[in-house]
């Protein structure tokens, strides 16, 4: 499989509006956009071990992240508002969704991380700037040992339609 670009990734579940050109996507999320996986979800596919970043830069309201996803009844996603780390999964349709408080409050772009190895995917994020990336966790999913599905997901439970971009996606084949 070749090494995927952003002009790889395709919508699963299309946002409002949005423009993708070959180094970024702008992204419109209509109000009232459910979480995964009936948000707005863009994805590409890998069957190698690899590490990703992408900057994610959205409007406040918005629930910006990452999924790793199978089926709508077999995914995980971690993402963003301006208070809260928000996770919500799914293994064969049990269905979990919660939030923890974040104490960081990172202006600009968020630079989600990925790293898909023989032991799962690790998901996390970092400001703009910073070096450290803040590892959520480590995870396996029924269905993902050969290949996985995985990009940016958007939700905007406002009452406004709400604007995200994508841009500096960067992988890296993993032994």
């Amino acid at each position: 499989m070749k090494r995927p670009t952003l002009n790889d990734f395709a919508w699963i579940r299309e946002p409002m509006r949005y423009t993708q050109r070959r180094l970024s996507v702008g992204v419109t999320v209509a109000a009232h956009t459910p979480p995964p996986p009936r948000s707005a979800l863009l994805l590409a596919v890998s069957d190698e071990y690899f590490d990703c970043e992408m900057a994610i830069t959205s409007e406040d309201g918005l629930e910006a992240g990452l999924v790793l996803y199978h089926t709508d009844t077999t995914f995980i996603a971690i993402g963003l508002t301006a208070d809260f780390v928000v996770i919500t999964s799914s293994v064969m349709g049990w269905s979990n969704r919660w939030q923890v408080g974040r104490g960081d409050r990172p202006s600009g772009s968020t630079i989600w991380a990925m790293n898909r190895t023989d032991e799962g995917v690790a998901i996390g994020y970092r400001s703009n700037g910073d070096d450290q990336v803040n590892w959520i966790g480590r995870f396996t999913l029924p269905g993902l040992e050969k290949s996985v599905s995985f990009g940016p997901y958007f939700t905007n439970g406002g009452e406004t339609e709400l604007n995200a971009a994508i841009e500096a996606f960067h992988y890296r084949r993993v032994e």
